[in-house]
């Protein structure tokens, strides 16, 4: 699983960044809260709602619950701080996507039973491959079954360690956005991760 995150970008607007995710083969297109000056997540999701649709790609929003239900898109992506996931489920039905940020197993598994669709990992100075490994482990030997997604502008090399211990998806901007040719980034990606 490849999930596009947009940003802010000298070089593409939302609809640019989108377009090109999606002709790479992304069916995962999150619209986060980091946006070019002046432009919204509503104006954002309003420009890219129908390519989602017509493409039949997954439309998320960062943070923003009341956001999601009234622009009818699949869901939310919850970062610490946001609505509990459990009222968001709530509010946006059985049938949402959501995703929520953790730091720890424990986390993951504080959510054991809520009906979560996945989770988020940063790659960073405190969760490098093993880091990480030990807490697929942990959650795994625990029986919960729930998709971890590892999110960073990670090398191929990285991505092939951390599906080879459980990560089952990928969370990412920059690397696609900042390469000679994002489409092809986005389809060389996939590619390596068999999708």
């Amino acid at each position: 699983m490849l999930q596009f995150i947009t940003s802010k970008s000298d070089n593409y607007d939302i609809a640019q960044q989108a377009r090109m995710a999606i002709d790479g083969g992304c069916l995962w297109i999150q619209v986060s809260n980091s946006l070019p000056e002046g432009t919204t997540q509503k104006q954002a999701l309003q420009d890219i709602k129908q390519l989602c649709e017509d493409s039949e790609v997954f439309l998320i929003v960062d943070s923003d619950v009341n956001l999601a239900k009234e622009m009818q898109i699949h869901g939310v992506h919850l970062k610490t701080g946001d609505m509990k996931p459990g009222q968001a489920r709530e509010e946006l039905g059985a049938e949402a996507i959501i995703g929520v940020d953790v730091d720890t197993a424990a986390d993951i598994l504080s959510l054991k039973g809520r009906d979560m669709d996945y989770v988020v990992i940063d790659f960073d100075d405190k969760h490098d491959v093993e880091a990480i490994a030990k807490i697929v482990d942990e959650v795994r030997r625990d029986g919960f079954d729930i998709n971890i997604v590892v999110r960073g502008d990670i090398d191929m090399p990285v991505m092939y360690q951390l599906k080879s211990v459980g990560v089952n998806g990928f969370a990412m901007s920059n690397k696609i956005l900042d390469s000679a040719d994002p489409v092809e980034a986005t389809a060389g990606i996939l590619n390596a991760l068999g999708q």
